[in-house]
């Protein structure tokens, strides 16, 4: 504002200069001795500069902190890996508080190389990477084999006496062995009505500290591999024994990211990143290296009707509505009107039924899909 006045001053002092000269007697003119014109040496071209390209703003690196709010419908079936009677996927909280032995890989979807969505989930081995194991191996006599990554440590949460249990100590192959078996045969686990019995693997155990060994029946699917890899949340025996199955929320310890301090049934449940961090980093991005997780803690909101699911992500109470809950076309209309800004994935409807191949033999046509040698090697 200051600035404005003082060219505004300025003006006002040279127009008023220019009317007191126009007002003065006029001074005689000399005569202006003649000039001697002199030949001007032609400008030389120069060449057209060429347009620069836009540099694009760099990524912003990622921030640590804050909350992140999702809506879930309906409410956690369970908190144990096992003892739910539902698959792992219907149970929230496992994905932030257990890791399993293989995973998705980050850096090959839409935030790195975007080799796929992983919507759907029709990706395989060679999407994949390693979690809890660092590498893994298919033995000629349907046998694989697991060698599990040294210096995981479960989450240490000073408050829980479950948790205290455990006490952050290192994973071992032995709590893998342990938790698949859960998985496969624990009469509450859900496993015994997921998998058809020629499904299931013949024996799962621990071979020394670091190795995982699990032996399949004679013509072993690509969806028994996937299974035993992805739908595994791995657990301390020690608490899952002493505490009924870790069925209660408080009861809950694994090796992920976070821990649960909070569960208001059929309201809210409360997440807050481990104390003692994760051993996993950023893969991929400007934040490449970074110890994960960056959010300070997750609230998943119970919100069950339709018309309240889709106030609170208009008006920003939450930040994700996620699976299961589906957004029909007319709630999607009416959000893309309200809320231009919002960001979505387009999800395809799942069929109901799966159709596994076989995958036990080289010459097998999904075998070199799932099972190649070059993807059986060494993997983070």
């Amino acid at each position: 504002m200051k600035r404005k006045y003082v060219w505004l001053l300025l003006s006002c002092l040279m127009v008023l200069s220019m009317v007191l000269t126009s007002c003065a007697p006029a001074a005689p003119v000399a005569p202006a001795a003649p000039t001697t014109a002199t030949p001007t040496t032609p400008t030389t071209a120069t060449a057209p500069v060429a347009p620069t390209t836009p540099v694009p703003p760099a990524a912003e690196k990622p921030k640590y902190g804050g909350t992140l709010t999702i809506a879930i419908s309906p409410d956690q079936r369970g908190f144990s890996p096992t003892a739910s009677g539902v698959i792992t996927s219907g149970l929230y909280t496992l994905h932030f508080t257990n890791d399993g032995v293989w995973s998705g890989d980050w850096a090959k979807g839409p935030a790195g190389t975007n080799d796929t969505d992983f919507l759907n989930w029709t990706w395989g081995f060679d999407l994949g990477t390693m979690m809890l194991a660092e590498s893994y191996e298919l033995a000629a006599d349907n046998t694989l084999i697991y060698h599990i990554k040294k210096g995981i440590r479960y989450s240490l949460d000073p408050k829980s006496e479950a948790s205290r249990l455990a006490n952050g100590r290192e994973l071992t192959a032995a709590d893998v062995a342990y938790s698949l078996n859960a998985m496969y045969f624990d009469p509450d686990s859900f496993g015994q009505w997921e998998f058809i019995p020629e499904e299931k693997p013949l024996s799962i155990e621990a071979t020394d500290k670091y190795t995982v060994k699990i032996r399949y029946q004679p013509g072993m699917t690509s969806s028994t591999v996937y299974s035993t890899s992805t739908y595994s949340y791995i657990f301390p025996p020690e608490v899952y024994g002493k505490y009924n199955k870790m069925r209660d929320w408080k009861h809950a310890v694994g090796t992920g990211g976070f821990i649960l301090v909070d569960y208001l049934p059929g309201s809210s449940i409360t997440m807050m990143r481990s104390p003692n961090g994760w051993w996993k980093t950023d893969p991929v991005g400007p934040g490449k290296g970074n110890q994960l997780p960056y959010v300070g803690s997750v609230k998943l909101l119970v919100i069950s009707d339709r018309s309240t699911q889709m106030a609170a992500l208009r008006t920003g109470k939450i930040d994700v509505l996620g699976a299961p809950v589906n957004i029909f076309l007319d709630d999607y209309q009416r959000l893309m009107r309200d809320r231009p800004d919002l960001q979505y994935v387009k999800w395809p409807p799942r069929a109901s039924t799966v159709v596994a191949l076989r995958v036990d033999k080289p010459e097998l046509p999904l075998s070199s899909f799932w099972l190649r040698p070059a993807i059986l090697t060494a993997s983070r």
